[in-house]
């Protein structure tokens, strides 16, 4: 079978999507399959072969060396067919695609418009900036790539000018929940009145508006993953509602899915930026396939997904820049406990029957059948 190295100068090498959808799923249909990523201590796998890259030390660092690190450790590799997960991946693409291989670019998000939501950068030059990365990236893309891989419709419908003009495989690939994550929902009973958010823990998907909404509701609020940047954690602990966190720190799979157990709803409310409008944030399928009634942001998207489940919605839609309205959520679902247990098993419903990484696995597999059959 062909050889399939994935690569990546930003993720853990346990990303959710990377190694245990994409990789493993790769590797369990047969292909020998590497992955190139950061990691720690002695971690083997059975199913695919791992090379660690150095955790860099800052942007710079990693857009440097790191990134001179994974292009020997993938060279090295010679590999057929070479699956980037970071845009920063496509500087290397010429030495891969010299090397004969095929090129996968997985589009995980929307980087354009990820600049544009970047409060950090002067607002005048976003707009620049976010045209430049598009022409770098859809130029680089129509170059090098055999294929894109994108997590959303709407990301893959940005790279139709360049399927069109450069006969690319443009594929959508949803970062849906994993069959083996989708326990249902546990003792209803013996759970806590709490909202749990597991996630990268940053102001713009809402740490600071969750933090304020526990004060006001009073409902305690479970936090697992990383805070970014750390100084966010400081600004918190100066919010009314801090005494009503429980910090969970990061969080495996298996961490992330006893969490579940212990909360009865989960949040995500992403704040309004158009990188997030259109999104697809695994997160709430992972509540909805946990039997977790979710609170989100009342994007319309989203909106369809929550109020579209069998006998009525999953969870309640808010104003995810308001803290009351989320509070107030959480004072609805906690005083209407029957409701929001019926919320939550139509979730868990839904996922299994629209939101499941099963045939979205199958769509991947069939994609790189299909390049290499082209290629033999």
């Amino acid at each position: 079978m062909p050889t399939i190295a994935h690569l990546s100068s930003a993720h853990r090498a346990d990303d959710i999507r990377i190694y245990h959808k994409e990789a493993r799923t790769l590797a369990e249909v047969g292909f020998t399959v590497h992955l190139v990523a950061q990691f720690e201590g002695d971690w083997k796998d059975k199913e695919v072969i791992l090379h660690r890259v150095s955790p860099p030390n800052g942007r710079l660092a990693r857009w440097t060396k790191t990134l001179n690190e994974v292009q020997r450790l993938a060279l090295a590799i010679k590999a057929d067919v070479y699956h980037l997960h970071d845009p920063e991946l496509l500087r290397i693409a010429p030495a891969l695609r010299a090397s004969g291989a095929q090129i996968i670019y997985d589009a995980h998000e929307d980087l354009p418009r990820q600049i544009l939501g970047k409060h950090y950068l002067p607002k005048p030059i976003r707009a620049t900036l976010a045209a430049a990365i598009e022409g770098w990236e859809n130029g680089s893309l129509a170059k090098y790539a055999s294929a894109i891989v994108a997590a959303t419709p709407t990301i893959a419908a940005r790279f139709q000018a360049v399927k069109v003009l450069n006969n690319l495989s443009v594929t959508t690939v949803h970062n849906f929940t994993l069959p083996s994550e989708m326990p249902g929902q546990s003792d209803w009973a013996a759970k806590e009145n709490a909202a749990i958010y597991a996630g990268g823990i940053v102001a713009v998907r809402g740490a600071k508006v969750m933090v304020e909404a526990a004060g006001l509701s009073g409902i305690p609020l479970h936090l697992a993953g990383v805070y970014g940047p750390l100084s966010l954690r400081d600004e918190l602990k100066q919010l009314e509602g801090w005494g009503r966190v429980k910090e969970l720190g990061w969080l495996d799979r298996a961490g992330v899915q006893a969490a579940y157990t212990k909360a009865k709803f989960g949040l995500c409310v992403l704040q309004p930026q158009e990188n997030y409008t259109n999104s697809l944030p695994i997160k709430l399928f992972e509540y909805m396939a946990a039997g977790l009634p979710v609170i989100c942001t009342d994007f319309p998207l989203w909106r369809s997904i929550v109020e579209d489940c069998v006998g009525g919605p999953c969870g309640l839609c808010v104003d995810a820049t308001k803290p009351q309205a989320v509070a107030d959520a959480l004072t609805w679902l906690q005083t209407h406990d029957e409701e929001a247990q019926t919320m939550g098993l139509r979730g868990f419903e839904a996922a299994k029957k629209h939101y499941s990484w099963a045939p979205e696995g199958e769509r991947l597999v069939a994609l790189y059948r299909q390049l290499l059959d082209e290629l033999s």
